[in-house]
């Protein structure tokens, strides 16, 4: 949430950045605050961790799911693309980061592949064998003063040019409901 978000897709370390939210701009500010203090720092930067919490903790992706499950509607972005990265993935990469020579680095922390949370959730429902038709598609605009983002997916190829790999999307929330049962 702190770059730009526009629409150009797929952003970069690099890419502009222009928080639009108390949230993002209290990351960024984190984010300079660290490398100007510390110099062995590693940020990531995430899009959307989705899986199942500890400890009471719930996410988006948890929220969806219970709702579905219980054949409630989840109320789901259809112009807002992410690139999501499980918690799983997530955790074992932080693990082998922390072990790395990686220092003074900021990296994009997302999954590879870009979708809306319409198609995280029709992933869902096709892999848990939840009925889709649930699903409500809602614009962001639908939300008066809710911040337009309208792109956060990450480019994630720096991450993978230090050899690290994220499962692909499909596998990833497969991988997540086994590990809930």
């Amino acid at each position: 949430m702190v770059y730009e978000g526009n629409g150009e897709g797929m952003l970069r370390e690099n890419s502009k950045l222009n928080p639009v939210s108390i949230y993002a701009e209290t990351k960024l500010k984190a984010e300079k605050e660290i490398a100007e203090t510390f110099d062995n720092y590693l940020i990531l930067r995430t899009s959307l961790l989705i899986g199942f919490g500890l400890n009471h903790s719930r996410n988006n992706f948890h929220v969806m799911y219970n709702k579905l499950k219980a054949g409630e509607s989840p109320k789901l972005f259809s112009g807002q693309y992410r690139t999501p990265f499980s918690l799983l993935d997530a955790s074992e990469i932080i693990s082998q980061l922390v072990k790395s020579d990686l220092k003074e680095i900021i990296l994009n922390f997302g999954g590879s592949e870009r979708v809306s949370r319409v198609e995280l959730g029709e992933l869902l429902c096709k892999i848990a064998g939840f009925d889709k038709g649930l699903i409500e598609k809602i614009k962001i605009s639908d939300i008066p003063g809710f911040p337009a983002v309208k792109d956060v997916s990450l480019n994630t190829e720096k991450l993978r040019s230090f050899g690290f790999k994220q499962k692909p999307l499909e596998k990833a929330v497969e991988e997540i409901l086994i590990n809930e049962k």
